[in-house]
């Protein structure tokens, strides 16, 4: 009851055009295993096999240091993110991905901040 009153809120009033539409669209399906308290996923990062955590609520992909090494992905020169935790901000170096692949659908040319976790 609540979602639809906000909903109601976002909507114009009749007498002003109607707002355009918008549609969501499937990009991927993924196969989803829970393990270190973590909602999980295969990929493949340039071709090689790995296992992402999934977090709904994250602002941007990352990587920890130690899989970008053992992916042997090359630091981003141009880009570096601003990272935003409960420990404060932090500027962080990003590594360069040529392609990532999840589900059918693959993703190119990615700059993808290079993270320390606060657990695996």
């Amino acid at each position: 009851m609540a979602l639809a009153a906000a909903l109601a809120t976002c909507l114009p009033p009749a007498s002003r055009a109607a707002a355009p539409s918008c549609s969501i669209e499937r990009i991927a399906s993924l196969k989803i295993e829970v393990g270190r308290h973590l909602a999980l996923t295969q990929v493949k990062i340039n071709g090689n096999p790995a296992w992402m955590g999934i977090d709904t609520g994250a602002q941007t992909t990352v990587l920890t240091p130690a899989a970008a090494a053992r992916l042997g992905l090359p630091h981003d020169s141009t880009r570096r993110t601003n990272i935003i935790s409960a420990a404060g901000a932090t500027l962080v170096q990003n590594v360069h991905i040529s392609d990532m692949q999840l589900g059918d659908t693959i993703f190119s040319d990615l700059s993808v901040a290079a993270v320390m976790l606060d657990r695996p």
